[in-house]
């Protein structure tokens, strides 16, 4: 019978020792790997010659500062003339017939609101009314109440100018008819700058910074989150091109509480165009007014399809008036710095 050659299971000893051999080769190895890493190191140390890291840099740019930067409550007066509905709003205890904007200014900012937290922007192109801005807003400014000149027209197109008219025969009504329309020779022409409403109002109202401090009491939780935006419009017939303007961009159904003016079919017909498109026979653009019946109807029927919007998909409403009660003002500027006397607002 053969010899076989029997292969018995090792002891446990042997094992162990077996396992302890393999195992320091692993630890052995990766000490051998640090201490040659370490000796690179030293060297590297010692003839200055160190790697350097390169951490990636922001590469977006500073955000730009916004006019409404900081403003929870904003009023877009535009055509101002001697800026009384901002009087209105800041002090309506001394103008106590102006109910309907008072109903606006109480319903979409509320009773309790703080002059602190509103921002006014008063758009005026008649450069005869520079002074009495300059005025108001030194005397808000000495009360802690931001208030806002932007010398220039408004439209639907940016960078151009527009020719407007001194009338002779308003001087007593504050210039009111100051527009683009020429009833005589002898009117004074006035060459004034023109801005795009829409993008102004996305760039520095929509984009704004909303204050880190609330000094008003509220009820509306959202209002201290988006903050509301209120417009008065009377900008004797530019309403014909920025208002649609207002209303396709998104800016009136979105960012928009109320508008509030009036509008002016006598002007219409100065706002008519040929539109951009016409090798396609699209005619984008074009505005064809024949009379005051016809700028009438087209008026009626916008007015219609803003109001025909459910309220969730639209936040803008607008209302066909404009206050007037105190044509020449009346009442004096408020005197007296007034800042270190308001109480601390929250979260200041």
């Amino acid at each position: 019978m053969p010899k076989q050659n029997l292969r018995y299971p090792a002891s446990s000893k042997e094992t162990g020792a077996a396992n302890r051999q393999r195992s320091l080769k692993v630890p052995l190895f990766v000490l051998a790997c640090l201490l040659v890493t370490l000796d690179i190191f030293r060297q590297s140390l010692r003839q200055g010659h160190l790697p350097t890291y390169h951490y990636p840099t922001a590469t977006a740019t500073a955000r730009t500062p916004r006019l409404g930067d900081d403003c929870l409550l904003v009023f877009l007066d535009v055509g101002a003339n001697i800026g009384i509905h901002s009087r209105f709003l800041f002090e309506p205890q001394h103008y106590p017939t102006a109910v309907q904007a008072h109903s606006v200014f109480d319903h979409v900012f509320g009773r309790q609101r703080d002059n602190r937290d509103i921002c006014a922007f008063a758009f005026e192109p008649n450069p005869r009314h520079r002074s009495r801005h300059q005025q108001l807003q030194q005397a808000y400014e000495d009360r802690g109440w931001r208030y806002h000149v932007i010398e220039a027209g408004v439209s639907d197109d940016q960078g151009s100018n527009m020719t407007f008219y001194h009338k002779t025969n308003d001087r007593d009504k504050e210039e009111w008819a100051f527009s683009m329309v020429r009833e005589k020779p002898e009117e004074t022409p006035e060459v004034v700058p023109v801005i795009h409403l829409t993008e102004w109002i996305r760039h520095h109202i929509v984009e704004r910074r909303l204050p880190s401090r609330i000094c008003g009491q509220y009820n509306n939780q959202q209002q201290s989150t988006r903050g509301s935006v209120v417009m008065k419009l009377d900008i004797e017939g530019n309403e014909f091109v920025v208002l649609p303007n207002l209303f396709a961009s998104g800016i009136f159904c979105r960012h928009l509480d109320v508008v509030f003016g009036e509008f002016h079919p006598g002007t219409a017909h100065l706002f008519n165009r040929p539109g951009s498109d016409v090798v396609n026979d699209n005619h984008q653009g074009q505005i064809q007014i024949g009379n005051g019946r016809d700028a009438m109807l087209w008026f009626r029927g916008l007015e219609k399809i803003m109001r025909s919007i459910h309220p969730k998909d639209c936040l803008g409403r607008w209302l066909n008036f404009d206050e007037e009660s105190y044509l020449h003002d009346g009442v004096p500027l408020p005197v007296g710095n007034i800042k270190q006397e308001e109480p601390i607002c929250a979260g200041a």
